[in-house]
């Protein structure tokens, strides 16, 4: 049992365990009430929009030279992790996190349990 989409990253979840024998959609949990709602918040840096590139002789946390290269967001955490960058989106998910969030309007067919959770719940992927 896995809860995993299939990526090209993970096929190999797929190999595993072979093909899902029974499909629950992500709307569907919300719908019932079992997984919370959730509201993407995206952060484009001045790193993510322009691109960057390491200046000649850059060394990394470890003291190694960083490869040339123009690292764009699909790089960033996986070829290169940049301290400024990794702090700034931090601060911005801080302050986003101490606004209050709207609650939906209770209908009058909404289940208990799913109000409840609705309204508990705060997701950010």
């Amino acid at each position: 049992m896995t809860a995993t989409p299939l990526r090209k990253d993970n096929r190999d979840t797929y190999r595993y365990f072979g093909n899902p024998v029974y499909t629950y959609s992500l709307r569907q949990g919300i719908e019932d009430g079992f997984l919370a709602p959730y509201r993407v918040h995206r952060i484009v840096t001045e790193w993510d929009a322009a691109g960057w590139r390491p200046s000649q002789g850059d060394l990394d946390r470890y003291g190694r030279t960083i490869p040339d290269n123009e690292y764009q967001t699909v790089d960033f955490e996986r070829a290169v992790a940049l301290k400024a960058r990794t702090q700034a989106i931090a601060r911005n998910l801080t302050d986003f996190m101490k606004k209050p969030i709207a609650l939906p309007r209770r209908s009058s067919s909404a289940s208990t349990r799913s109000t409840r959770t609705r309204c508990a719940a705060r997701s950010i992927i």
